[in-house]
């Protein structure tokens, strides 16, 4: 008989480096291991706002960032 495998993936996306770090060293206890490493995700938008003439107005920048990792594991059944 073979042996067939699993593989299971699981991203990790979070707004804090610390929180991020946190859920990578769970899943690696778990026995998860990293294909796509930690890394910070930055994105810039712009908040628009309409006078009284139907015209848009640029009224500041947002940014965001997001922190991203991509784990997998190996699930083995007999």
């Amino acid at each position: 008989m073979t042996a067939t495998a699993k593989v299971q993936e699981t991203n990790v996306c979070r707004k804090s480096e610390k929180e991020a770090r946190q859920a990578v060293n769970d899943l690696i206890t778990r026995g998860y291991e990293i294909v796509f490493p930690l890394t910070q995700f930055s994105s810039d938008g712009k908040k628009w706002k309409t006078d009284s003439f139907g015209r848009r107005i640029f009224v500041e920048n947002t940014p965001s960032s997001c922190w991203k990792a991509k784990l997998r594991r190996v699930i083995k059944n007999d």
